[in-house]
Order: structure tokens, then C-alpha cells, then sequence
């Protein structure tokens, strides 16, 4: 699999405006979600963590070198962002809020009608997807974030109501004519497979929404020593695990 990553960089594209970036030693996340302390220059500050679970339950952070980029606003709460932190190989991409501009610059490399996007646009039955492109066939684009020291990932890490929600939403909008691509987003190089949960419920849902069209994507974003960050389409991750879903049975009962 190893191999198979390497050969890809010769496709990764190159993603601008990740720059201005400072030094920085990870102290701890906060109770609060959201924020985390870090030493900038010897000094503790707190900063903004885009992520709504604690990276901790993921990846070991305190004590590593991490990059940071200063916020711009003039009324923030903190002076900083999280951005990345650093591996053996370069960092691993940190800012979940990045994920989709991510996918969004992959995507213009397929042609002109994923050229401009619409962020977080509500379609079919109130449905906010990641991105949306208008077209003949209007597409809308799921991205999920995939983080994990782990060899092989389940996915998702947790199944609650907003994910079963979301994947009616998705289902309901494939029947009403609107494409949907499912993106996951590799962030961590460790990850060589990539498994479903085995939640009934979620395999159930997802089966449909497979079943009525929806697409799936697998991608990997890298981030050199040089701190240059890019991202590219791994294909054979990505047939690997479509291959592992030609056994799900679709059960028609569920929404």
C-alpha cells in the first residue's frame, strides 16, 4: 500500500493560500472543544482548534511541534489556528475546516463544471452538503475527514442520529434527481485500509444511498517537511473498498 501512496504524488496537486505559517510546541486541548494551549516563543497561548471532537482521541499531541496560523480578525478570542502537526514524514493537516476547500481544489482538476462551487448549500429536504455545483445534473460533494495513527480505520468512528440523518437527507436528494459524491479524506499516512463500521443501521442507509447513485471518493492530503501541503485521489484504497461493499444488501425498510 506503502508503494502505492508514493506512486500517487506524481498526481497530488498543489494547494495555495496554506502559508504564513509559525512554530509552535502543543500543550494540551482544553475542556472547552475548540481551543487548545500551546507554546508559542516560550509562551503559553491559547488557540483555535478547527474541530469539533478533541484531536486527542485521535492522534498524541502534547509535546509536538505543530503549526500555527494567525487569525485575522480583529475580535477573535485567540491570535491563532491550528493548522498542523508534525511526523517522521512532514505533518499531518489538523484544520477540519480546510478539509473542504481541500476537495474543492481536486475537484477543478476534473473540468470546468466543478469549477466554482457553492459552500454549504441547502438542497433537497433542507440537506446542507459541503459543496455544490450546478449543472445539467446539479452535483453535491460530502467531504469527510478521516484521522487515525491506525493501519486500518472504521469508518465512521461513531454512528449517532446526525449521520443517519444525513444519509436519509443524501438518499432523498438522489432520488430527486441530484448527484452525490461521498469524499473521505485521508489526513494521517498510516492509514492503509479503510473498513464500515459494522453498525446495521448506518450499513443499511449507506447501502441505499449506493444503491440510488452516490458515488465514493477517497483522498489523501500530504504535508511536506517544506510545509507544502497537497492533496490526491488514492484509486486503489478507493476500489479496495468499493470491492468490500459489492456484499451490502439493501434493506428497503429503511429511510
Amino acid at each position: 500500500m506503502i508503494s502505492s501512496i508514493n506512486s500517487s504524488f506524481k498526481r497530488q496537486i498543489p494547494l495555495p493560500c496554506i502559508d504564513d505559517l509559525i512554530n509552535g510546541i502543543f500543550v494540551e486541548e482544553c475542556k472547552n472543544r475548540f481551543l487548545c494551549k500551546v507554546l508559542i516563543n516560550g509562551i503559553e497561548e491559547l488557540c483555535y482548534v478547527a474541530s469539533s471532537a478533541h484531536l486527542s482521541s485521535f492522534l498524541e499531541l502534547n509535546g509536538k511541534t505543530v503549526l500555527l496560523a494567525e487569525n485575522k480578525g480583529k475580535n477573535t478570542r485567540t491570535h491563532y489556528t491550528l493548522i498542523a502537526v508534525k511526523i517522521a514524514l512532514g505533518y499531518v493537516m489538523l484544520n477540519l475546516n480546510l478539509v473542504n476547500y481541500c476537495v474543492a481544489e481536486a475537484l477543478k482538476h476534473e473540468g470546468k463544471r466543478y469549477s466554482c462551487p457553492q459552500r454549504e448549500k441547502k438542497v433537497a429536504s433542507g440537506y446542507k452538503c459541503d459543496l455544490y455545483y450546478e449543472g445539467e445534473a446539479p452535483t453535491m460533494v460530502e467531504a469527510k475527514a478521516v484521522l487515525s495513527e491506525h493501519k486500518t480505520v472504521v469508518f465512521p468512528s461513531v454512528h449517532g442520529f446526525r449521520v443517519a440523518e444525513q444519509l436519509t437527507s443524501i438518499k432523498a436528494a438522489l432520488l430527486a434527481g441530484y448527484r452525490v459524491r461521498y469524499c473521505l479524506v485521508i489526513l494521517t499516512p498510516t492509514v492503509e485500509h479503510v473498513e464500515l463500521t459494522d453498525n446495521s443501521d448506518f450499513l443499511s442507509r449507506f447501502a441505499n444511498c449506493l444503491n440510488a447513485g452516490m458515488c465514493i471518493d477517497i483522498y489523501r492530503i500530504r504535508v511536506t517537511q517544506r510545509r507544502r501541503f497537497y492533496i490526491f485521489h488514492d484509486e486503489l484504497l478507493e476500489q479496495e473498498l468499493r470491492d468490500s461493499l459489492l456484499g451490502l444488501v439493501v434493506d428497503e425498510h429503511v429511510e
